[in-house]
């Protein structure tokens, strides 16, 4: 009986300090850039944010708040976004997302790069 008392009350504890604190992506995940949508060309694989071109394609992974599946198409103007732009091969284009956060309305952070960027 003492066995099973020295395991559960660990096991509950544990598990309230784990609900105590949500596991959303959105919660923990700092972005590079974060905005909202201006528009979104599937065609050509431009998102613009806050002004900003950026490239996606149909490899672009995305997420939703509360671990609802997500797709591009669940994109839409004036949502909330938040994401980890990267260059690539050094070329002057825009932009490159690999993943991007879909983000509650209620959301709060400063739009924009999160800081300054040398390249």
């Amino acid at each position: 009986m003492k066995f099973k008392t020295l395991f559960t009350t660990p096991l509950l504890a544990l598990l309230l300090m784990v609900g105590a604190f949500p596991a959303h992506a959105e919660r923990q995940k700092s972005f590079e850039f974060y905005g909202e949508v201006n528009s979104y060309d599937r065609r050509a694989g431009l998102l613009v944010v806050e002004d900003l071109v950026f490239r996606i394609s149909e490899k672009t992974r995305v997420h939703k708040h509360k671990r609802h599946k997500a797709v591009l198409g669940d994109i839409r103007r004036g949502e909330k976004v938040g994401f980890n732009p990267r260059r690539g091969g050094g070329d002057a284009s825009a932009p490159h997302i690999d993943e991007i956060w879909i983000l509650p309305a209620r959301w709060k952070g400063s739009r924009g790069y999160a800081e300054a960027r040398d390249n």
